[in-house]
Parts: C-alpha cells; sequence; structure tokens
C-alpha cells in the first residue's frame, strides 16, 4: 500500500516510475498481532515507569516537616481527645484532601467514642488546613503524598507519605 502511493505520487510529479516487483507479505497470524500487541504494550509499560521514576521523588525531611508544621496550626488539640489516633487519606492532584477518603487506622486503647471524637478533631485539621489552595506540596513527589497517613497524638504529630 505505502509503495504504490510513492509509485503514484512519483507518477503525479513527472519522476519516471520504477520498475515494480510485486513480492507477497504473508499476513500475520492472530497469534503473531497478540505476540506484537503484547510487546508493543510491555515496552509503553517500560518506558512509561521510566519516566515516571525520573520525573518523581519522595518528600524530603524538610517538606515533610512543613507540612506537618502546617496541619499542626489547625489542629484544635482543645478538642480533640487525649488519645492518639493515626489517620489516612487521600489527596487530588491539586494537593486537596478528599473528605470521603478519610479512615481512621489506629487508636490508643480507648473507648470508640473517644477515638471517634479524636479522629474527627484530625480530619477537621487537615481539611481546615487545605483551604481553598490546597497544600503546598510539590508535584514532582505526588505519587508519595496522594495517600498520606498522619498520626495525631497530643504531645506529637507525625506525617508519613505513602506511595499508591
Amino acid at each position: 500500500m505505502i509503495r504504490f502511493a510513492l509509485i503514484l505520487m512519483a507518477c503525479v510529479t513527472g519522476v519516471p516510475a520504477m520498475a515494480q516487483t510485486v513480492v507477497p507479505v504473508p499476513r500475520p497470524t492472530p497469534e503473531e498481532r497478540a505476540e506484537t500487541a503484547a510487546a508493543a504494550a510491555a515496552r509503553a509499560e517500560t518506558a512509561s515507569q521510566a519516566v515516571l521514576a525520573e520525573a518523581t521523588r519522595p518528600l524530603t525531611d524538610a517538606e515533610q516537616q512543613a507540612f506537618s508544621q502546617q496541619i499542626r496550626t489547625c489542629w484544635n488539640v482543645a478538642e480533640a481527645e487525649p488519645v492518639r489516633v493515626t489517620v489516612q487519606f487521600e489527596m487530588d492532584d491539586n494537593a486537596h484532601p478528599i473528605p470521603h477518603s478519610f479512615a481512621l487506622i489506629s487508636a490508643d486503647e480507648a473507648a470508640r467514642e473517644t477515638a471517634d471524637l479524636a479522629f474527627a478533631a484530625a480530619r477537621r485539621a487537615v481539611l481546615r488546613c487545605a483551604g481553598e489552595t490546597g497544600y503546598d506540596l510539590p508535584s514532582v513527589a505526588m505519587p508519595y503524598w496522594q495517600r498520606v497517613q498522619i498520626t495525631f497524638d497530643p504531645t506529637d504529630i507525625a506525617v508519613d507519605g505513602e506511595t499508591n
């Protein structure tokens, strides 16, 4: 098909056409087509992983500390119960927490009601601090901050990013 198009183009432009030799090319079997498609998909996946690896990096310690400090300023310890809770949530591409993604991962040994109150206070802090612009997190570290676990402790707060 391509050879025909090139020859046709040569005839239209006035350049003498080349002598043609027709060589039949066997059509690939369905198995060969599937193999070729699978190989192409594997090459594309490998290439996209390489690009992702080059385009991402984890949060630095300073970035984690700044993120933790930002949340700490919105966490009202007075409204939180005296119980340590670990909360997990996801964020969208603009570093806004996704409200329905919050989950209580763990709580100190406390009554369920007390743990629920501490969880609610932690959730409010994360949502309140994001504001309208979201958290100030680098986009190159997005895979590391799209799912976050934070331990809220009345005496300290720690932030751990997780990859997807």
